[in-house]
């Protein structure tokens, strides 16, 4: 799905987007910030279940930190 958003922009001609996902989308979002980090400007993130990841899965969400605002 990263790749699909990733489509949609250069369609559009947009560069370094400001990304809001939500629920499944915020997962979206932080793949398409790991794997496309040179077109993304912010990453919002919306209501994803809390839970606690597996050191392996924390390890995929360090690259993200930089664009992550946490309340």
């Amino acid at each position: 799905m990263a790749a699909d958003v990733l489509e949609f922009i250069e369609q559009q001609t947009l560069r370094r987007v400001m990304v809001l996902g939500h629920s499944t989308g915020g997962n979206v979002g932080m793949q398409f910030a790991i794997d496309y980090s040179e077109q993304i400007d912010r990453l919002i993130v919306a209501d994803l279940a809390p839970k606690s990841y597996e050191p392996s899965q924390r390890s995929l969400l360090r690259p993200c930190d930089r664009w992550i605002c946490r309340a």
